[in-house]
């Protein structure tokens, strides 16, 4: 080659070089992807009872049209108070981050109570012992906070009453259960009693348990001698007449007739102890049958 083809060959190297420029640098990715999380938004609060919540999440980056986007798919509300949720983004070149959102579950499940004893409309006589047995439960996740009741059924007074328990969870959520008793006078009756007698006796004290919310109450009795007279007096503290009542025996048909409380006095005076007298009288006016005076403790 000679000198001159040699220079023009150098020159143009030049040229060439000269019009390309310098060279492209490289660009290196190092973003993690974008993450937004709908459900749980940022202190949002669940209550305890939607059971398992569904999700909602997604993952973007500018250089991976399907990064990698991990998180629970739902949310568990029973576990109660203060929670974190976490949902980690990938790109294909390996860039991570993780997105963290507070939230909160709270207890709004009232606790439950179970009752075994007093039944319902059980039966109790007047100032016996009688255990109550009772249970609280929650549901919830705070745990039972109070549960509270008797230990023993109130015997201490006559009529229909009823067995409270109360339960409080952690949460402040509360129940009531009640169950509904009757307390029953105990009659304490003499064993030499006659059949007539102690019949009349059944019967008002039959009717001494409706005086406790009634001004009267009605003896019925049958089997008893036609023409016969029947009369049922009750007594209390210094032999105040709490109420009375009288009736005949008609033709195979018994007896039926009213107790009646003696006013004011006679109310007061069944609160307290009582006793209960019954007299029986033939058609001649005669006493029939020996009056036997009864304690009814009330």
């Amino acid at each position: 080659m000679s000198p001159r083809a040699s220079i023009v060959l150098a020159a143009a190297a030049v040229a060439t070089a000269l019009a390309a420029g310098p060279a492209a640098a490289q660009v290196v990715d190092t973003t993690p992807p974008d993450i937004t999380i709908t459900v749980p938004a940022e202190g949002q609060v669940f209550a305890s009872d939607q059971g398992n919540v569904p999700t909602a999440f997604t993952c973007h980056d500018d250089t991976d049209p399907t990064p990698r986007c991990e998180g629970p798919a739902t949310i568990d509300t029973t576990q109660v108070g203060d929670q974190l949720f976490t949902v980690t983004g990938t790109d294909r070149t390996g860039n991570s981050a993780p997105k963290l959102v507070h939230y909160k579950v709270v207890d709004m499940i009232p606790p439950q109570i179970a009752i075994t004893a007093p039944t319902p409309g059980q039966h109790f006589p007047l100032h016996s012992t009688q255990d109550t047995n009772f249970d609280c439960t929650d549901a919830g996740g705070s745990l039972i906070d109070t549960c509270m009741g008797d230990q023993n059924v109130d015997t201490s007074q006559l009529g229909a009453h009823t067995f409270d328990v109360l339960a409080i969870d952690g949460a402040g959520n509360r129940t009531t259960m009640s169950v509904p008793y009757v307390v029953d006078p105990v009659l304490e009756f003499d064993p030499d009693l006659d059949h007539n007698t102690l019949s009349v006796m059944n019967a008002a004290a039959r009717a001494l348990k409706k005086l406790a919310h009634a001004s009267s109450a009605t003896i019925s009795v049958g089997k008893l001698r036609p023409g016969s007279r029947v009369v049922v007096r009750v007594t209390g503290k210094r032999g105040v007449i709490a109420a009375k009542g009288s009736g005949h025996v008609g033709a195979g048909t018994g007896v039926r007739f009213k107790l009646r409380v003696n006013g004011a006095k006679g109310r007061r005076a069944l609160r307290g102890r009582v006793h209960v007298l019954v007299n029986i009288t033939g058609t001649d006016g005669r006493l029939a049958h020996r009056k036997r005076p009864v304690t009814v403790h009330r």
